[in-house]
């Protein structure tokens, strides 16, 4: 239902969004972390680059040091893009 693009510079935050994502979510959803450590690509680059390889059709893109709150925010999300 959701594909979760993220541009990774730091694994240990990257380590905790996916269990953060994981306990919040409760769609079924993907994660793709592109890797950025070098920074030599910018962040539109690796956004293009993941939404490539998506399979689902609503893309999220988040920066890694993000913490999510909201549980079930993965349902809610997807039905705002259902019924819009």
């Amino acid at each position: 239902m959701i594909s979760i693009i993220i541009s990774s510079v730091n694994k240990q935050q990257l380590i905790e969004v996916k269990k953060n994502i994981e306990q919040t979510i409760d769609v079924a959803y993907e994660l793709i972390a592109i890797d950025n450590s070098s920074g030599k690509k910018g962040v539109c680059e690796i956004y293009n680059a993941g939404a490539k390889l998506a399979k689902y059709d609503i893309f999220c893109f988040m920066h890694e040091d993000v913490k999510i709150h909201t549980n079930n925010w993965g349902v809610i999300l997807h039905k705002i893009f259902c019924e819009n």
